[in-house]
C-alpha cells in the first residue's frame, strides 16, 4: 500500500521533525560547508598555501571524532553535549574570522586551520551521535555505510599500490579481507545468523587506523614540518594490516559453531 503526499505531509506538523532537521543541518549540513569553505578561503586569503596539501584534514580528523561522540554523549548526557557543542561551534567559527587577513594584512593560517579542525571535529561527532539518539538509521543505511567505507579504502589502496606507497601484501590482505568477511556476513545472514558477526570494536579500531593511514599515505610529505606522513603512514598500515589479519579471525571464530551446525 502507498502513502499519498498528503498521508506522508503530516511530518510538517510535527516540531520534532523540524528540530531534527536544524540539528542536522547544524551538524551533517555545517561539515559539508566547511569542507568547501576552508579550500575556499585557503586559496583566496592566504595565497601562498596550496589549499590541497591540507584539505584531507577535514574528512580525517571527522572519522576520528565521530565515535567518540556517542561515548562522550553516553557519559554526560546527550542534551547536555549537544548544547555545549553548538557553543564551541560557534565560538570556533568567531576563531576562524579572528585568524583571517583583514584588507590582506595580517592573518594568521595555522590559527585559521586549528580552528577549522574544531569545526570538523564537532559537527562529525555530534552528527554521529544524532543518527543513533534520533533513531534516523535504516537497513539500507547500515548496509551502505560499511560499504562505502570499504569501497573508498579498497580504491585508495589501488591508487597507493599504483603510486607505489604500499606494498602488494599490504593491499592483497586489507582487500581480500573485506571480500572475505563481506561474503562471510552474507552467509551468515542468510541462515539468520547475523548477530554471530556483527561489528566488533576491534574492527571499528581496524578501519579507524585505515582511515588515518590513507590519508597520510596520499599526502606523502612533510606536515607542519613536523610530521613525515609517509613514515607515520607506512608504520599505521602496516599496524592496519595485523588489525585486519586479527579482526577476520575474530569473526571467523565467531562463525564456526554456525558452520559446524549446518555442515551436519
Amino acid at each position: 500500500m502507498k502513502a499519498s503526499f498528503a498521508d506522508q505531509a503530516v511530518i510538517f506538523q510535527r516540531k520534532h521533525n523540524w528540530i531534527m532537521c536544524w540539528l542536522y543541518t547544524g551538524t551533517f549540513g555545517s561539515f559539508i560547508g566547511f569542507s568547501a569553505g576552508l579550500a575556499m578561503l585557503t586559496k583566496s586569503q592566504f595565497p601562498g598555501i596550496n589549499p590541497t596539501a591540507y584539505a584531507f584534514l577535514g574528512p580525517l580528523v571527522g572519522a576520528l571524532a565521530r565515535p567518540l561522540g556517542g561515548w562522550v554523549s553516553d557519559k554526560l548526557g546527550g542534551a547536555r553535549v549537544t548544547l555545549w557543542t553548538f557553543a564551541a561551534m560557534i565560538a570556533a567559527v568567531f576563531g576562524v574570522l579572528h585568524y583571517l587577513p583583514q584588507n590582506g594584512v595580517g592573518g594568521d593560517f595555522y590559527g585559521f586551520l586549528a580552528m577549522f579542525i574544531v569545526l570538523f571535529a564537532l559537527t562529525d561527532w555530534l552528527d554521529g551521535w544524532l543518527a543513533r539518539k534520533l533513531n534516523q538509521t535504516s537497513a539500507f543505511g547500515a548496509f551502505l555505510d560499511p560499504v562505502a567505507d570499504k569501497f573508498l579504502i579498497c580504491a585508495a589502496l589501488l591508487v597507493l599500490l599504483d603510486l607505489g606507497r604500499v606494498d602488494a601484501i599490504v593491499a592483497l590482505i586489507i582487500i581480500g579481507r573485506e571480500i572475505a568477511i563481506s561474503a562471510l556476513r552474507e552467509w551468515m545472514a542468510q541462515i539468520g545468523a547475523t548477530r554471530s558477526v556483527a561489528v566488533h570494536m576491534l574492527g571499528k579500531v581496524k578501519t579507524t587506523v585505515q582511515m588515518v593511514a590513507i590519508p597520510f599515505l596520499l599526502y606523502d610529505g612533510g606536515l607542519f614540518g613536523v610530521i613525515d606522513t609517509r613514515l607515520w603512514g607506512t608504520g599505521l598500515i602496516w599496524l592496519a594490516t595485523v588489525l585486519t589479519v586479527w579482526s577476520m579471525v575474530y569473526y571467523l571464530r565467531k562463525a564456526i559453531p554456525e558452520i559446524r551446525a549446518r555442515a551436519r
